[in-house]
């Protein structure tokens, strides 16, 4: 069911890296890597292939700090939530790079 419904929400995204699975309140409860999924047999549900330990970006931190995140953990996007995993949004490492220039350093 999550590889019908990824093929349809994929379509016209230049990029898409992770899955963010999330409740009904929006509160993150895992990720999991598109290769991840495609790979999976089809008997295999989302929560025994999603990664729960996730890591997140804050909404007021820095350009600095998230960059600083991005390289620790070598991702290609992080989450942005808040102290009780609602989340935001994500923001990409590319997004996260090209800005690095201006304001990193």
């Amino acid at each position: 069911k999550a590889r019908d419904e990824f093929r349809g929400l994929a379509k016209g995204k230049d990029v898409i890296n992770y899955i963010f699975v999330l409740d009904e309140n929006k509160r993150l409860l895992g990720v999991i890597d598109v290769k991840e999924l495609l790979l999976t047999e089809d008997s295999m549900v989302l929560k025994d292939i999603m990664d729960e330990h996730v890591h997140t970006l804050d909404p007021d931190c820095t350009l600095k700090e998230a960059y600083e995140k991005f390289a620790r953990y070598n991702f290609r996007a992080m989450p942005i939530s808040d102290d009780d995993y609602v989340m935001y949004g994500c923001v990409t490492y590319r997004d996260i790079v090209g800005l690095k220039h201006s304001f990193v350093e």
